[in-house]
This record gives C-alpha cells, sequence and structure tokens, in this order.
C-alpha cells in the first residue's frame, strides 16, 4: 500500500498553521503609548531604584529585628529578668512596625518613611534606655565579681597581681561594652533613620511629577 505524501491545504509546523496562498496577515496594531509615555516611564523607573533600595532594605530590617527579638525573648524569658523582657518585646514590636512601614512604603504611601525612620528612633532610644539601666543597676562589686568565677578567682589567690588586673579591667570591659553598643546604635539606627528622611522627599517627588498610571505601573512590575 502506497503513502500519500502530498500535503493536502495548510500544512502544519509543530502545531502552529502555516498561512495559506490567500491567507491574510495579521495586523500589526500600533502601541496604545506614546514616545512620551514610554518616556516618563523610563523616567519613574530610574527615580524609583532608590525607593525600591530603601524598601528591601527595611524589608531586611524588620527580619533580622524580629529574629533578634524573638531569640532575646526566649531567652530573657527563662532567666526571668523583666527588664531584659520588656527589652525583648520592645524590639519585637519595632520589628513589627518595620515590616509594616516596608509594605506602606511599597504602596507609595507619603508618611510611610516618616514612620519608619521615628520607628528607627524610638529603637535608638529603647536601646540607650537598656544600656544605662544595666550601667547604673550593677555595682562594682558585682561586675568583678561576674566576671571571675569563684574556681578561678581560687585559682588565683597565689597571684594576687593577675587577680588585682582581671578586677580592675572587669568594669572597664563592662562598661565598654554598653557604651560601645550605645554608639553603634547610633551609627546604624541614626543612619537607618536618616536614610528612610531621605527616601521621603524622594518619594513626594516621584509621586508628585510622576502621572498616576506610571507610579501603579512600576510598582506593579517591582512587586517582589
Amino acid at each position: 500500500m502506497e503513502r500519500n505524501n502530498t500535503p493536502a491545504g495548510p500544512s502544519m509546523t509543530l502545531g502552529v498553521p502555516l498561512a495559506g496562498p490567500g491567507a491574510v496577515p495579521p495586523v500589526s496594531r500600533p502601541s496604545p503609548l506614546s514616545e512620551e509615555d514610554f518616556l516618563a516611564v523610563r523616567r519613574g523607573g530610574l527615580e524609583y531604584l532608590a525607593i525600591r533600595r530603601t524598601i528591601k532594605t527595611a524589608r531586611t530590617s524588620a527580619v533580622v529585628t524580629l529574629v533578634i527579638g524573638a531569640l532575646a525573648l526566649l531567652v530573657c524569658a527563662l532567666s526571668f529578668a523583666w527588664v531584659a523582657i520588656v527589652t525583648a518585646v520592645g524590639v519585637c514590636v519595632v520589628g513589627a512596625v518595620e515590616f509594616a512601614g516596608a509594605g506602606r512604603l511599597r504602596q507609595g504611601q507619603l508618611r510611610a518613611p516618616r514612620m519608619l525612620a521615628i520607628n528607627q528612633l524610638c529603637f535608638l532610644a529603647l536601646i540607650v534606655v537598656y544600656c544605662v539601666i544595666q550601667m547604673v543597676a550593677t555595682t562594682s562589686a558585682e561586675i568583678r565579681e561576674a566576671a571571675l568565677s569563684p574556681g578561678f578567682r581560687s585559682a588565683l589567690a597565689g597571684m594576687p597581681d593577675m587577680q588585682k588586673t582581671a578586677d580592675q579591667l572587669a568594669p572597664l570591659v563592662f562598661y565598654g561594652l554598653y557604651v560601645g553598643t550605645i554608639l553603634l546604635s547610633a551609627l546604624v539606627q541614626g543612619g537607618l533613620a536618616g536614610r528612610y528622611h531621605v527616601c521621603g522627599r524622594r518619594l513626594a517627588a516621584f509621586t508628585g511629577h510622576t502621572p498616576p498610571w506610571v507610579c501603579r505601573v512600576i510598582r506593579e512590575v517591582h512587586a517582589d
């Protein structure tokens, strides 16, 4: 039995029909956007890059703060240290507010940067208050006692000079640790607050001269 190798009708290539001799080619529709619209989208996209980076920074800050707060709350709950527990709860609240502020910033709410900046300043105040309380409430005798365990102190009984040096260094290390924490927090939290403040001005400028439909398109494209 012979096979018929002659194609019948329009041929198929990978399931897509090819146009026959009398087929009408598809009509190329003009773009609904003008060149001015494309230019507005390009300009808006470039201006939105800095805002988008700030959104990612706020999200990362929120996640890190929540993780630190949750771990601190777990440890402090086991030790029943009420000042530390209240501080850990405050850290968790700061992380939750940071996460909400990042979401509002992605939506283009003009008050979101100010909310994030104030949240970081509150975080800084919380850290400063906790460190000051620890430095004021802890005496030098308690610091020296906590620095060396009884067993280690008895081992140093035959070396009074070394024990004296350890007792002198313990308060310096203790206070230096908390002062360093305050300075580091002022640098980090203050820097974030300043960045959010600058982002607020950029967001106001972006929404002020960019058409609303362009803002919506850019936010939808970068909705991640």
